[in-house]
């Protein structure tokens, strides 16, 4: 509904509101496509970064190979 006002209005110049354009998509029996958005909390299958130091942590002096780990946790205050 309102890609189909914003062509109306500004693709055509029809002034006319949402309300109207929905008025009329119910009375035509029309809908829009729903937004395919995945499941909240989906895992998806893809790499999250990239593997540079190829698993291996292993090295033979000190300062050769530096790693981290970032992980926010949501609390009611905001993400820490």
């Amino acid at each position: 509904m309102p890609r189909v006002t914003a062509e109306l209005r500004f693709g055509r110049g029809v002034p006319i509101g949402q309300n109207t354009v929905r008025s009329i998509m119910v009375e035509l029996g029309l809908k829009g496509i729903p937004n395919q958005r995945p499941p909240k909390g989906a895992k998806m299958a893809r790499a999250t970064s990239l593997d540079l130091v190829r698993r291996n942590f292993h090295k033979p002096a000190p300062n050769q190979l530096w790693t981290g780990d970032i992980t926010e946790h949501p609390t009611h205050e905001g993400k820490i």
